[in-house]
């Protein structure tokens, strides 16, 4: 990983919280790696979360990343 945006990330994550990869971050809220994820799902959480967040045809292939799906996504204002 690039060190400038590995320091970025540890800049957004809280210092107590472990720094591991994927974390999710949603308009600017770190929602945490896969486990918390996972419990915002089996808890029935998520959903409040993602609301607002525009859904994709998961058959698109995104001319900037190029399918790869890593994307830094900024809510419109």
């Amino acid at each position: 990983m690039d060190a400038a945006y590995r320091r970025e990330l540890q800049g957004l994550l809280e210092k107590s919280r472990p720094f591991l990869l994927p974390q999710v971050f949603v308009g600017g809220l770190c929602l945490g790696g896969a486990e918390e994820i996972r419990q915002l799902h089996k808890a029935g959480e998520l959903g409040q979360h993602l609301k607002g967040v525009a859904v994709k045809d998961p058959t698109f292939v995104c001319g900037r990343c190029g399918g790869v799906q890593f994307t830094i996504w900024t809510p419109k204002a």
